[in-house]
């Protein structure tokens, strides 16, 4: 799941506040929310499997994975590339954007806010790993559908493939 975080300072209050949602960086913009901007992002491929748990959609998650791979159904906007939320016209990070990864989401908060927050531990742990691969493993069509939708996903966060072994 990406969330963009946007630090605004309203005119009214002497503290800043945060602003979250699921929109590329272009509408925020439009919308008139400039920059800088915190990305979190996960692996492609088991950020859709966790995006199934939480949707709990009535199909089977081979039948949700192939809509998204497919770029079909509901869900398939909600889960688009990552790289649509942060990249520029160019198809290149944004400058203002951090991006931190949900694997390690701790240590990377960790190192933008030591000087401002006291310690914050976002520690996580589930099975959406295994999940992942034991459906789109087992599954060669399916797997590379999911990389091809998501290959820009992983060469823009340096994500590496499920192992299927």
């Amino acid at each position: 799941m990406l969330w963009l975080y946007r630090w605004i300072t309203p005119r009214n209050l002497p503290y800043p506040t945060y602003w979250s949602c699921h929109r590329p960086r272009q509408r925020l913009e439009a919308a008139g929310y400039l920059g800088p901007y915190l990305a979190i992002v996960r692996h492609p491929l088991i950020r859709i499997v966790s995006g199934y748990r939480f949707l709990r959609p009535q199909q089977s998650l081979e039948d949700f994975l192939y809509d998204i791979a497919l770029e079909r159904g509901a869900y398939a906007q909600f889960l688009e590339p990552m790289a649509h939320y942060v990249w520029d016209a160019n198809r290149t990070l944004h400058a203002d954007v951090t991006v931190l990864r949900f694997e390690h989401l701790d240590e990377d908060m960790r190192k933008i806010t030591a000087k401002t927050l006291p310690r914050i531990n976002v520690n996580h742990r589930n099975d959406t790993e295994r999940a992942a691969k034991e459906t789109i493993c087992a599954d060669e069509t399916l797997h590379e559908l999911l990389m091809l939708r998501y290959q820009i996903d992983f060469a823009l966060f340096g994500y590496q493939n499920l192992t299927c072994s």
